[in-house]
């Protein structure tokens, strides 16, 4: 069993852990990059059918069509609402990153793609 590591966003060293959690290392991130890369183009390929064999794989949720899957603007805008404050900081901080990451996996991949 993965043994989840908690964190108080009162205890005054919180940033500091978080920050610790969240950094890779190198040799991950470029595995990392690597399986992100095999999985776009799978999905590129195999379109809706490879999303949902991911997140069947992935994230263990059962569903056949996409349209399963979407949440609209108003349940996500009502959802971040009742998060307390220190949740919603984590969470934009979370976004951002991920944000950034995605932007540039896409970038590599579009290089990847006109490169081949």
């Amino acid at each position: 069993m993965i043994q989840i590591k908690k964190l108080n966003t009162e205890d005054p060293n919180f940033k500091d852990q978080l920050s610790q959690l969240i950094f890779f290392e190198a040799e991950d991130n470029i595995q990392i990059e690597k399986t992100v890369t095999e999985i776009l183009s799978d999905v590129k390929k195999r379109g809706d059918e490879a999303v949902i064999e991911y997140t069947k794989k992935f994230d263990h949720v059962d569903f056949s069509r996409m349209a399963e899957l979407e949440i609209s603007k108003e349940e996500l805008s009502l959802a971040l609402e009742n998060l307390p404050a220190a949740s919603r900081w984590l969470w934009k901080i979370y976004l951002r990153h991920r944000e950034r990451l995605l932007r540039r996996q896409l970038r590599e991949f579009l290089n990847i793609t006109k490169n081949s």
